[in-house]
């Protein structure tokens, strides 16, 4: 991992001209092209082999968004089995207060974690051993396709509507495991879903967030062999204390009614994006990928980053320290509580290119887990 982490470093850090761009004076509504190949990580598997490639137009100057207009491809393998092809746009000047965020992917987890379904924060839970290495583990292959388009309803309030479609696959690793334990053979899950959110955004801007808040609530409904509905919310805030510190925090929650399927469980619907629920980079980087399912979560993520060295608009490198909690709700209802959390803390280095590129890596722990987190983007 740590050869990894260099490799990626040095990539990143390279002459843009060695990324595909021409040094020379960008203006407003300019087309450019970058691509590059660096080191990624794929869940809970490790580094990955990745190429990414950027089409982009220039946002005009001051704008709180770095481009206009943006088309993102990437393609990335790891020697241990996992793989990924996303395609994705991003559009936040569509016409005047409308944007539009749409993604497709097709991913192979050979690693995803698997502990049962429920708040498993049992000692007993973690049973990976040299003779059966794989019990808290399965294979989850994915199609993923969606859509968002966001209308500014008046000043810093939005409404959103997103429709997906997914089908994932789920695949028990060789031996004993959970996943075996509760499926006993694989099965794929087709699902169709719509989600409403209003969308309150505060931030002073898009790219490298100092101040502000990001708000947002709304009412998924999704169909597969049975029908689930789902409300959701997710408060982020930020604020500068030092021209060179930033400090966040963020608290989500959700909960899944009717007959929800085991990929709903996995994935909560986050403005313009998806979100892992509970573990990993994305929500908790105490514990792995997938470490716990549930219909119901809640959560929270406090986090401050420490620039060592500073370059303005041309990037930034330095430190980070978090301290990331939550639990999950399976058969029991869901309710405002603290007990029962899985609580973790860890720190790492973060990497900022330009405006809006950004590379970090983790170390988190959490009531006798580890985990190793590799992220190109901020965690919130």
């Amino acid at each position: 991992m740590r050869r990894a982490l260099v490799a990626a470093l040095l990539l990143w850090a390279a002459p843009l001209s060695a990324q595909g761009i021409e040094r020379k004076e960008v203006e407003p509504g300019q087309w450019l092209t970058s691509y590059i190949p660096f080191i990624a990580a794929a869940p809970n598997d490790g580094p990955t082999i990745e190429f990414r490639a950027w089409h982009w137009k220039k946002a005009e100057w001051g704008d709180r968004v770095t481009n206009a207009v943006q088309l993102t491809g990437r393609a990335g393998w790891s020697p241990r089995g996992s793989w990924l092809a996303i395609g994705r746009l991003e559009w936040p000047r569509l016409a005047d207060g409308w944007r539009l965020a749409a993604q497709v992917q097709a991913t192979h987890d050979q690693r995803w974690g698997y502990y049962g379904l429920g708040n498993t924060i049992d000692a007993d839970r973690n049973l990976e051993t040299d003779a059966q290495p794989y019990y808290n583990q399965v294979r989850r292959r994915r199609l993923l396709g969606y859509a968002d388009v966001t209308r500014r309803l008046t000043g810093p309030l939005s409404a959103s509507v997103a429709v997906y479609g997914t089908s994932a696959n789920f695949d028990a690793r060789p031996g004993p495991s959970y996943f075996r334990e509760d499926f006993a053979e694989a099965f794929t899950q087709n699902e169709a879903s719509a989600r409403l959110a209003l969308v309150l955004d505060l931030r002073d801007r898009e790219y490298d967030v100092r101040r502000g808040a990001l708000i947002e609530g709304g009412y998924q409904v999704g169909v597969s062999a049975e029908t689930y509905g789902r409300w959701y919310g997710i408060a982020r805030g930020w604020v500068s204390p030092t021209a060179t510190t930033v400090l966040s925090a963020r608290a989500f929650a959700a909960n899944l009614t009717g007959t929800p399927t085991l990929e709903s469980r996995l994935t909560l619907p986050a403005w313009e994006r998806t979100m892992s629920t509970l573990g990993g980079e994305e929500s908790h980087r105490g514990v792995p990928n997938g470490r716990f399912t549930g219909r119901g979560v809640i959560g929270t993520t406090v986090e401050v980053r420490q620039a060592v060295k500073d370059f303005e608009g041309f990037g930034a490198v330095g430190v980070l320290g978090f301290v990331d909690g939550g639990r999950v709700f399976e058969t029991e209802p869901w309710t405002l509580t603290f007990d029962d959390w899985t609580v973790g803390g860890g720190g790492g280095i973060w990497l900022r290119v330009m405006q809006g590129n950004v590379l970090q890596f983790t170390a988190g722990f959490a009531e006798g887990e580890s985990f190793l987190g590799f992220r190109t983007a901020w965690s919130f």
